[in-house]
């Protein structure tokens, strides 16, 4: 037999298998190392993101619970207010208050009467009465206002002044009833134009307007000739 020629193994004849294992193996792992990095950043930011919203969530939950303590002092506030403007007087009290002089006190700023009138004798007691002493009590958002009894007029003339034209115009103190050795005048109209609806005193000052109202229609009621008689 013929001798069979020795293939050697040539260099440039080598199968780079290792080489290819170690390459798909080290991009596997490139591959691999790249989406954990990747993946660990997309989690971090997901639980930055997730304590972005519990903390929103938190503050939002203490601004709750500061509104809901806001408004239930608010609510408490406005009852209390209301409270206070709707407590009348009693009509059975009302006239011994009125009639309490040691609850004037003296404020000689005021000015009884209203614009002047054609009455020269009512005039002249004005002149005389706002240049002596004023004592002056309010009740209720209403002013009243005791002054001598210079001329000894009886009730019956006195109270007729605010009918005869003694005096004119609105918003002045009026007669209301005349004793031996004082005037009680009043200012009747409780004063004052309706709140706005969007004022926050809004309710209050209506219930006071309403009060004042009431009040006014018990004191015409309590000093009508009717009853003073």
């Amino acid at each position: 037999m013929e001798n069979q020629p020795i293939i050697e193994n040539q260099p440039g004849l080598e199968l780079p298998e290792a080489k290819k294992s170690h390459t798909i193996l080290a991009v596997i792992i490139s591959v691999i190392a790249t989406a954990a990095i990747a993946g660990g950043g997309v989690y971090f930011w997901q639980n930055m993101e997730i304590k972005k919203v519990q903390d929103n969530l938190t503050t939002a939950q203490n601004n709750l619970v500061d509104i809901e303590q806001t408004l239930k002092q608010q609510i408490t506030d406005l009852q209390a207010q209301l409270t206070e403007a709707q407590a009348v007087i009693p009509s059975s009290q009302l006239k011994g208050l009125i009639e309490d002089w040691s609850l004037y006190t003296v404020d000689n700023s005021i000015k009884v009467g209203a614009d002047r009138g054609e009455n020269q004798e009512f005039n002249n007691f004005l002149d005389q009465a706002n240049s002596g002493e004023r004592k002056v009590l309010v009740l209720n958002g209403l002013t009243f206002v005791i002054t001598p009894n210079y001329s000894n007029w009886s009730n019956e003339k006195f109270v007729d002044f605010n009918k005869n034209g003694a005096m004119g115009g609105v918003g002045g103190i009026y007669a209301l009833h005349a004793y031996s050795d004082k005037l009680l005048w009043w200012q009747s109209g409780c004063g004052g134009v309706a709140p706005d609806k969007d004022d926050p005193n809004y309710v209050a000052e209506m219930a006071k307007l309403t009060r004042c109202d009431n009040m006014s229609k018990n004191i015409n009621d309590i000093f009508s000739p009717s009853q003073t008689q």
